[in-house]
């Protein structure tokens, strides 16, 4: 598959090589440049803490953009089903969008993101043979 830079944009961001946090403010700068989210500034008293004016301003249109983008590029894929069923059930759930949702947490997105890239742009090469995958079923079955 030939993308471009337009291609996935403005609902996800693909052409970032790595998604990679250490703490809460860094992955939801990740988030953020994923999915282009918005965090306008808002007339916040001045005891909220940052974090917090970040979950106030939230950018739910954006997200939704990009959740179902992602979906609808992997819905039938069997890899991702898989991946979705096993995100499904750490919330006692089989429903695919809701695995789809975990897949975007903080214990998950450094481990879905490169995956999710690597079959857009290859869809052909992208296997359960690959360390990436196998990396994030590992983590989903813990």
């Amino acid at each position: 598959m030939d993308l471009s830079k337009n291609d996935a944009l403005p609902y996800y961001n693909i052409f970032i090589e790595s998604v990679q946090y250490n703490n809460n403010i860094e992955y939801r700068a990740c988030l953020q440049s994923l999915c282009n989210l918005r965090f306008p500034e808002g007339d916040f008293p001045e005891d909220i803490p940052p974090e917090y004016r970040n979950e106030m301003s939230y950018d739910i249109d954006n997200m939704t953009l990009a959740l179902d983008f992602v979906y609808k590029k992997t819905k039938t894929q069997p890899l991702f089903q898989k991946l979705y069923s096993l995100g499904a059930a750490k919330m006692f759930s089989d429903d695919d969008t809701i695995g789809l949702a975990i897949m975007f947490s903080y214990d998950y997105l450094k481990y879905f993101h490169p995956c999710f890239s690597f079959f857009l742009k290859t869809p052909d090469d992208f296997n359960d043979n690959m360390d990436i995958y196998k990396t994030l079923t590992e983590e989903l079955e813990k």
